[in-house]
């Protein structure tokens, strides 16, 4: 039985889910997503840009300098109307907030949907990395490299070989991703 291709694919349908799921339970990713829609309209957003400087011997030059973006809550209400769920919570927001700790939250939350997304289309990818990481741990010398030989049939019976270098970087790399931490839980 063929799929409808009018009917979203479970993938599709998993991947909406997730967004939708993250931008429920995140006011920084519903207020990020609507302050596109701001910029569009009205604008780059009204704020403040604060610079901190203090004295630091341990950094180069002996000053740390921090700089902070911030926004006017009520500047952002007023020439925006069409806030939608993000307006709740941007109305209980001080009235003058930092932009900084929202991003950090948006970019967690995309890593989240990365994550979940990885682990719905890609289910054995973390034991094809582990293989990986096994057969580069097994080839130690500076002059070896661990491959893929990948032999392509063609309909008029040539054969061609590729020679794919192993993806340690990105074997590695799924290794960390599970230890990402946000606020003590795992994910």
């Amino acid at each position: 039985s063929r799929r409808d291709p009018e009917l979203p694919s479970p993938e599709e349908v998993f991947f909406e889910d997730i967004l939708k799921k993250n931008y429920d339970e995140s006011f920084a990713y519903r207020f990020l997503y609507q302050l596109r829609n701001y910029v569009q309209h009205c604008g780059m957003p009204v704020g403040n840009v604060l610079i901190n400087a203090e004295k630091d011997s341990s950094v180069s030059g002996g000053k740390r300098v921090t700089v902070s973006v911030v926004f006017d809550r009520d500047t952002l209400l007023n020439r925006f109307k069409d806030w939608k769920t993000a307006k709740k919570s941007l109305l209980e927001m001080p009235a003058q907030f930092e932009v900084s700790p929202l991003l950090q939250e948006l970019v967690f939350r995309l890593g989240i949907i990365h994550f979940q997304l990885n682990e719905k289309l890609f289910p054995d990818i973390e034991a094809e990395a582990a293989l990986i990481n096994q057969m580069h741990s097994e080839v130690r010398e500076a002059d070896s490299r661990v491959v893929v030989l990948d032999v392509i049939d063609h309909a008029d019976e040539a054969v061609d070989l590729q020679i794919i270098d192993l993806p340690l970087i990105q074997a590695q790399q799924i290794f960390k991703d599970r230890r990402i931490h946000w606020n003590g839980k795992k994910i």
